[in-house]
């Protein structure tokens, strides 16, 4: 398919639309072309449920599978069509592979949730090299539940294999880890074409840890939007700078960890 002089991926495109579609769904996003916003603009599903008595110093827990949604996606303000193919033209569109800085963000994963005294984490290699695990079936992807997969995990995202995680493994309880990677922008657009201004990265986190018998004994979801913003571009087609805006990314994965493990610790 050809936009203008440019060559386009149609399965990419409607790839592309579909995904902005869901994510404005899914996350309750809202528009915002004002400034800044923050994560409970964007995000209206955040929270967390927890059973107190299923924690403690003598709890041995482990984290089974980290992904995270296969693209780093725009969340709220213009999803318009023109703007979406101008994206996809360059190597910085609205949709980038979201592989590469999910497995910078696994160390912070491993460290952050094993900061602290509501159980004891055991660590990667004692759970993705044992046979108990690699035996544990891996929840099917669907039609529309595809994840990146970080490197030497499974994808064990459902209620029975993570319970079948923990008898294998002999956990107290099995977790699972899921992150989103986005933008939001503070821009003026132009047919959807020409955009000024300033993005921010977003990062949603999504803990699950479930018990040996299929109880969810810790459900939580928090985000983050980073303080320091990654300039637009000023030419026709310019969006998000993936490389630029990575460091932004991890920084406000480290911000939403920090603010989990603060609340778990609180109870």
């Amino acid at each position: 398919m050809t936009y203008g002089a440019t060559t386009i991926d149609l399965k990419r495109a409607v790839t592309l639309l579909a995904s902005e579609f869901m994510i404005a769904a899914l996350a309750g996003c809202h528009i915002s072309n004002t400034g800044p916003t923050t994560s409970m603009t964007l995000f209206d599903t955040l929270g967390r449920t927890k059973s107190d008595e299923a924690f403690g110093a003598d709890k041995v827990f482990g984290i089974v599978s980290i992904t995270a949604e296969p693209y780093i996606s725009k969340v709220g303000g213009d999803s318009s069509i023109s703007g979406a193919l101008s994206a996809l033209s360059s190597d910085k569109g609205y949709l980038e592979n979201s592989q590469q800085v999910l497995e910078k963000s696994v160390a912070t994963f491993v460290g952050h949730l094993s900061k602290t005294t509501n159980y004891l984490l055991l660590p990667p290699n004692n759970i993705v090299t044992q046979s108990g695990y690699l035996n544990i079936r891996e929840t099917s992807n669907g039609a529309f539940n595809k994840k990146n997969i970080a490197r030497g995990y499974r994808k064990i995202s459902d209620k029975k294999g993570l319970a079948m995680s923990a008898q294998n493994l002999g956990l107290d309880a099995a977790m699972h880890v899921n992150i989103t990677y986005g933008y939001t922008q503070d821009s003026t657009n132009v047919a959807g074409l020409v955009q000024y201004g300033k993005y921010y990265a977003t990062v949603k986190v999504d803990v699950l840890a479930v018990d040996e018998s299929g109880r969810v004994i810790w459900k939580e979801s928090q985000a983050s939007v980073s303080a320091r913003p990654v300039e637009a571009g000023t030419q026709v087609g310019d969006t998000a700078n993936f490389r630029k805006l990575e460091p932004q990314l991890l920084q406000s994965l480290k911000t939403t960890m920090n603010n989990i493990m603060a609340g778990l610790d609180k109870g």
